[in-house]
């Protein structure tokens, strides 16, 4: 070969230069690598995106005052006079104590570590029932922790995912809990330069789901097993949700209604088997709120003689500061001596696999038809 001949075979196969009239691609061989790269990005490109919200929780205690920080600066769930500056004052004198509550629980909340999981175990479940809308990925969104909503939304939108689904980790929906997500949202989208290309679905609400309402039925039998024979149908079944000041209630915020929903569907599946109430937890302040307190019912029920209770947290689905600690160890010390057993009931953690069935028709029609709300 020729010294012309082998410089025009080393420009071809290197830099792809047009040699003697012919054209050949000016991008080098190390492009077909970016290439692939891309291509296998694109390929891991999720199609479907999950978002998981809720509340949140800190990991650590050193994350506690911005967590409350955050909190109480959000009118969506509690609303104060001079709020810009009280809601600091509030978060700041409060996080000792709010400290020592989780250095009793591990030293933080799980609620990450679960909402995570969940997420995983359902975008597994749809990736192999809704091939249609694969692959998924689901994405954590808290409002008052890390990772927080708005930054989740930024991530979503780099990754180029088609659908998003935003799913409320709260059953039963509240104007303070799922709305304030919700407004998390549209304020993100509000004050972004760009439209989003997203097709959105939202699932706010599912306290009347059948498998949701089976898999508090299987806890509460499971719990009314360890009571000897004679004295199960006598155990008191307390329903123990996060309560809300009646101003709020009044305004039309449907939370008390629809949990008192998900009792009646979960008394129903149990046969109205054994005596129960709804009672509420978690009162901030000097407001009216729903009642009867779920600590005064405990102390009630017990004066009465009653001595075998179960607490259930009907409006919970992963376990954080409110189960872990308020119904664990709180209730339970105030009155433990007096009370042969009052065990939580535990909380679906992570989600039983019974009810992916059902949930995933939901993802399934929220995707086919993006836009609608549950």
């Amino acid at each position: 070969m020729s010294k012309t001949g082998a410089i025009r075979l080393f420009l071809r196969s290197w830099y792809g230069v047009q040699v003697a009239g012919r054209q050949y691609s000016t991008t080098p061989r190390c492009s077909q690598v970016e290439a692939a790269a891309v291509a296998q990005k694109e390929a891991l490109r999720p199609k479907t995106a999950l978002l998981m919200l809720n509340m949140g929780g800190p990991r650590n205690l050193d994350e506690v005052h911005d967590f409350l920080l955050e909190l109480f600066k959000d009118r969506d769930i509690i609303q104060l006079p001079f709020q810009s500056r009280m809601g600091p004052w509030i978060a700041k004198r409060r996080t000792p104590s709010i400290q020592q509550k989780y250095s009793e629980i591990g030293g933080g909340s799980p609620i990450f570590k679960w909402t995570d999981l969940q997420g995983k175990l359902m975008c597994e479940r749809l990736d192999k029932l809704c091939p249609e809308t694969a692959p998924h990925k689901h994405y954590v969104g808290f409002r008052y922790a890390n990772p927080l909503t708005e930054a989740t939304l930024e991530q979503i939108e780099v990754e180029g995912a088609e659908n998003c689904v935003a799913f409320s980790q709260y059953p039963q929906y509240s104007c303070s809990t799922t709305g304030s997500s919700m407004n998390a949202i549209h304020k993100f989208y509000a004050n972004r330069p760009t439209e989003t290309k997203l097709k959105w679905s939202v699932i706010d609400r599912w306290s009347t789901n059948p498998f949701l309402v089976k898999c508090f039925a299987e806890n509460i039998k499971t719990e009314l097993e360890k009571f000897p024979v004679e004295k199960r149908k006598d155990v008191f079944i307390l329903f123990s949700a996060h309560s809300l000041p009646l101003r709020q209630v009044n305004r039309g915020d449907p939370y008390a209604a629809e949990v008192g929903a998900t009792v009646q569907l979960v008394m129903q599946e149990l046969g109205f088997s054994n005596p129960y109430r709804l009672v509420w937890q978690s009162k901030v302040g000097p407001l009216p709120w729903l009642s009867p307190a779920t600590d005064d019912a405990i102390k009630g029920l017990v004066q009465r003689g009653r001595k075998n209770m179960i607490l259930v947290p009907i409006a919970f689905t992963s376990d954080h500061i409110e189960t872990l600690h308020e119904l664990d160890i709180e209730y339970t010390h105030d009155v433990g001596n007096e009370v042969t057993t009052v065990p939580c009931c535990v909380t679906m953690t992570p989600f039983p696999t019974q009810c992916f069935q059902h949930l995933h028709t939901l993802f399934f029609c929220t995707c086919e038809k993006p836009y609608i709300s549950s």
